[in-house]
């Protein structure tokens, strides 16, 4: 017996939900695979860190001493961030992902690109600049690798999904991730409340990535810049081609 054309339909959809996501899965172990691949070398790596010092100072955006002071003040507050910033970070975007094929279809493949071409651009930036983040970085500088002292970066800090390249800072990915989220919440999102919010995940990422010294807050403007990138090079990707259509008038 044969499904009724409400089931079918719906069970064809259901089967091309999974499939995306398996497909989608399978992509993101792969750029994990060579994301871990791209290291650089130690030296590049901390010769970067000091010019993002020095033009962080030149342009008076050098606080991320005073924001990790802060954080580490209070011990709940580190503990917290850490395991944030290891877990938000891989369930912010497949649960927006999820949320734009489920209700907002129209919009979903145009978002993902713009997800997936920003995410192969920050690779370009991991390549060329290898960059080790604050909390590598010699004790004459004041950063504190809230990793290590205070206990990893949650239950996600294991296996495929733990970090193995620590000079992968530039851009932030975090950043750009989380912004993309908010933008997507902003775009279809109905309540006016929830447009505004939604901008709060990358303003708290923001805080998270510095207060545990894991990316200087040029990173994070790599990372805007790689989420302009993608969005731009989306939008002219999916543009028709072809002569437009002439429409005459009798």
């Amino acid at each position: 017996m044969r499904p009724s054309g409400r089931r079918a339909g719906w069970l064809s959809g259901r089967r091309a939900g999974w499939l995306e996501a398996v497909g989608l899965f399978v992509a993101y172990q792969a750029f994990e695979l060579v994301r871990t691949q791209i290291t650089g070398s130690t030296g590049t790596a901390f010769a970067h860190a000091r010019s993002v010092v020095r033009l962080e100072r030149w342009t008076w955006t050098y606080h991320e001493q005073r924001v990790q002071r802060w954080v580490l003040s209070h011990r709940l507050l580190v503990e917290a961030a850490d395991a944030y910033y290891g877990t938000v970070h891989f369930v912010g975007p497949p649960v927006v992902l999820w949320w734009l094929w489920r209700r907002h279809g129209a919009e979903y493949t145009r978002w993902r690109n713009v997800l997936i071409v920003s995410s192969l651009v920050a690779m370009v930036g991991f390549a060329v600049y290898p960059l080790a983040p604050p909390r590598l970085m010699p004790a004459a500088f004041g950063f504190v690798d809230t990793q290590a002292r205070f206990g990893g970066l949650g239950p996600l800090d294991s296996g495929p999904l733990k970090d193995l390249n620590p000079y992968a800072a530039m851009p932030s990915l975090h950043l750009a991730w989380a912004t993309w989220c908010a933008f997507v919440v902003a775009y279809v999102g109905r309540p006016r409340w929830l447009k505004v919010a939604a901008f709060g995940y990358p303003a708290l990422t923001l805080l998270v990535v510095m207060g545990t010294a894991n990316h200087w807050f040029l990173d994070a403007v790599g990372g805007w810049l790689v989420l302009a990138v993608g969005w731009a090079l989306s939008v002219h990707w999916s543009r028709p081609s072809g002569p437009k259509e002439v429409r005459t008038h009798a």
